[in-house]
């Protein structure tokens, strides 16, 4: 067993008395893992890493033999990378207003601010702002509005829209008749392509729905000057340099000229970076903090929107970037203050272990799994298509990950994957406070039959989902699974959402044999949704031979067992027998479910990793629920 170690600062032999740079560990294994005979082990001392540019392994650095390379912290070290860069020497830009400023170097561009560790929010109008109506191009300013053509940067403007499964920033384009219009491009990611519609949806009724929802989606405005009007709030002049930051002041937070607040340019901090035709193999992350990347707020996050949209997947430049690769695994790190997905697997990959992790303060989704490089094409409705074949996630484990606060930028879900995954295990992981789903996989790629396959939820506990505010979501998410051997079992699944028109289990179209037994699902909706027949504790729709069995739940929507009516008949071949619908005013649960809710989420081994994240997030963050109803703020343009 070979052994390298590295400090933050180090420019020495990888000894345990002279470590190295990263870059010369890199180095030091490519000179010795062609024919291995044991694991190399690279430890990272602890101390903290100032990243100015991703660390990129390639299959060169992969192990050989059936051996790993190991990347690790260090026993009873904690090595932390980071892309921070502090602004400080702040001053009073408008005392009345408790307005402060401070410089940052030309050129810089970051739309992510934490102040005393917080993440603070751009300066926005809130949901549905008075003065302002939904229009298909962007957002209309009424006569009793403010005339935004006068604002500073009216050019800097971002328009957001939030329906159904959908959030949609884009950046204005230009302002004509009162009406902010959206850039074209943009625009266009709006609709749904035809191609979608036509097998199952009658009357292309998704397209019909899609329409009338933009139409009455809720909006907001952000990245104005005149619109920083809450403690908390910041603007960031790009023009002469210079941030604008309205303090806490309820908090005894005592903001001076020498407080500092952080932002990131960095937006990768590894890359392992493999391709289709060679992989990068045989390599372990473990026990690393990484904090503070930079992201952007527009545009799509790398594993949704899930549903068929014209949106462009990005490039895969998140957190923790893997392309391509096999034997991966990513155990026992902690994921906080990240601006883009922070754990992304992207082009294919097998024998991936995603285990006992923390993730928290995370804009976008925590794990994701999606291919950039699949065929999207209609015909994927009817069966795998040969240039496909070799592009699935195959053989994926993902068990013990503590998730907390994630989706904070968009309305993804905490862990998504798409529908070009089989044999995956989640298990065992505890996933609270997100905007709609704990754990989902997409249909984006319209690949409807015979494609994910062999998929188990169990002894998950879900909490504080659906924070969004929207509907049709839930908290375990399936869809496009039509092989036998998949099942949702020994879950905990406490609330569904803000709203009624919401599920705690949710199989979506083409899900079939899929076996749904062992689940305590509480809190559930108590009345359906404002769509008929939409909320409670189990959604099927278009899904067949599925048996459901011995599940409680303290849902009054018992009809909520049938295929939601207002869109699709219901399928008589779903077989249900012996669920329990209790009423909590009758005592405690049965003891058969009183030992799943004991059991359910991390197992004792995995249960510290909970306390690096919630100590992170007990410290005066803004409730996701707050971030996504809240509609007081006064009226824009208060700043003038």
């Amino acid at each position: 067993m070979k052994n390298i170690y590295i400090s933050p600062d180090g420019d020495g032999n990888g000894s345990t008395d002279s470590p190295c740079s990263l870059e010369k560990a890199r180095e030091l294994v490519r000179e010795i893992n062609k024919s291995m005979t044991a694991d190399i082990n690279v430890y990272l001392n602890g101390g903290v890493y100032y990243l100015t540019s991703p660390f990129v392994l390639t299959p060169e650095d992969s192990g050989s033999n059936g051996f790993f390379v190991r990347w690790q912290n260090k026993p009873e070290t904690a090595p932390v990378f980071t892309g921070a860069k502090t602004i400080t020497d702040w001053s009073v830009h408008d005392a009345k207003k408790n307005i402060w400023k401070a410089s940052v170097p030309e050129n810089t561009t970051f739309e992510h601010l934490w102040v005393n560790g917080v993440r603070c929010r751009r300066a926005w109008s809130g949901w549905n702002p008075k003065g302002f109506k939904n229009t298909r191009r962007g957002v209309k300013i009424k006569r009793s509005g403010p005339d935004v053509s006068t604002w500073k940067h009216p050019e800097d403007l971002i328009v957001t829209k939030k329906c159904m499964w959908r959030h949609i920033p884009g950046k204005v384009h230009h302002i004509r008749n009162r009406e902010l219009v959206v850039e074209p491009e943009t625009a266009r990611t709006f609709k749904v392509p035809l191609d979608a519609m036509g097998v199952s949806e009658p009357f292309i009724i998704y397209v019909i729905l899609n329409g009338i929802a933009l139409l009455t989606a809720d909006i907001a405005i952000e990245n104005a000057y005149e619109l920083l009007t809450d403690e908390g709030e910041w603007y960031f002049d790009r023009s002469d340099a210079t941030i604008y930051f309205k303090p806490f002041t309820s908090d005894n937070v005592n903001f001076n000229t020498a407080s500092e607040a952080v932002y990131s340019t960095l937006e990768t901090f590894i890359l392992l970076d493999g391709t289709v035709d060679n992989p990068i193999k045989n390599i372990e992350i473990k026990g690393l903090t990484f904090e503070y990347n930079r992201g952007t707020k527009l545009g799509i996050t790398a594993g949704s929107p899930t549903e068929p949209t014209k949106a462009k997947t990005p490039l895969p430049q998140n957190a923790l970037q893997i392309n391509a690769g096999h034997s991966i695994t990513i155990t026992s790190n902690v994921f906080r203050h990240i601006t883009t997905d922070a754990l992304h697997f992207d082009l294919l990959g097998k024998d991936l272990n995603i285990i006992g992790n923390g993730f928290g303060d995370i804009s976008r989704a925590a794990i994701s799994l999606n291919q950039t490089n699949t065929v999207v094409d209609s015909r994927n409705k009817r069966g795998v298509l040969p240039e496909n074949e070799d592009k699935f996630f195959d053989g994926v484990e993902i068990t013990n990950n503590y998730v907390r606060y994630t989706g904070i930028d968009d309305i993804g879900a905490a862990i998504v994957y798409s529908e070009f995954t089989r044999n995956l295990k989640l298990m065992h992981n505890d996933i609270r406070e997100v905007p709609t789903c704990a754990v989902r996989n997409g249909w984006r790629f319209l690949a409807w039959k015979n494609h994910t396959a062999n998929i188990e939820y169990a002894w998950n506990r879900t909490s504080d989902v659906g924070q969004a505010n929207l509907e049709d979501f839930c908290a375990l998410y399936i869809s496009c699974n039509n092989h036998r051997g998949s099942s949702i079992h020994h879950n905990v699944i406490d609330g569904a959402g803000l709203k009624d028109g919401n599920y705690g289990i949710y199989l979506d179209v083409y899900t079939n044999h899929v076996n749904i037994y062992n689940n305590v699902c509480k809190n559930m909706p108590q009345k359906h949704g404002s769509l008929p027949g939409v909320g409670g504790w189990l959604g099927l729709v278009i899904s067949k031979h599925n048996n459901i069995y011995n599940n409680w739940t303290d849902s009054r929507c018992k009809t909520d067992i049938s295929p939601p009516f207002y869109r699709y008949l219901p399928s008589l071949s779903n077989k249900f027998h012996d669920n329990h619908f209790y009423v909590p005013s009758t005592g405690e649960w049965p003891d058969a479910a009183r030992q799943i809710i004991a059991k359910a989420g991390l197992e004792p081994k995995y249960r510290h990793i909970k306390d690096a994240i919630d100590n992170t997030l007990d410290n005066g963050y803004i409730p996701l629920k707050r971030l996504y109803t809240l509609t007081e703020k006064p009226l824009c343009g208060l700043n003038l």
